[in-house]
């Protein structure tokens, strides 16, 4: 077993109790986000969404830009 497999195992070795609980985590802040944003709200900063248009294509960003940068594609 090499140096970086050790030190990879090392990081990922937890307990199935830790990582239960990460997914928990993981599923409740998706819920969270998912629902600001169903609502026309920010998940960073609780600013309205507003349809901007960019380079590219348009998106819904935050009103509160440049202080909170979040884009919703």
């Amino acid at each position: 077993m090499g140096f970086y497999h050790r030190q990879l195992l090392e990081v990922i070795s937890t307990t199935e109790a830790d990582r239960k609980e990460h997914l928990g985590n993981v599923y409740r802040n998706k819920e969270s986000r998912d629902e600001a944003v169903a609502t026309g709200r920010c998940p960073r900063c609780g600013g309205s969404l507003i349809l901007r248009n960019g380079r590219y294509d348009r998106f819904y960003g935050s009103s509160n830009y440049p202080q909170c940068n979040y884009i919703l594609s």
